[in-house]
């Protein structure tokens, strides 16, 4: 069975979602991570490095 790392946060962040999101997507379209499922929002998609 394969272990999957997540990342847990508690607290408050400095950032916002918004910016998660724009980062990952940013790195995503610089082909640093690979995607799967469908880019609409955070929720419908997972990411991996290749």
């Amino acid at each position: 069975m394969r272990k999957k790392n997540w990342l847990i946060t508690t607290g408050k962040s400095l950032y916002g979602d918004n910016y998660y999101e724009y980062r990952l997507r940013h790195l995503i379209t610089s082909e640093i991570l690979e995607i799967k499922g469908v880019p609409k929002a955070i929720r419908f998609y997972s990411i991996r490095l290749p």
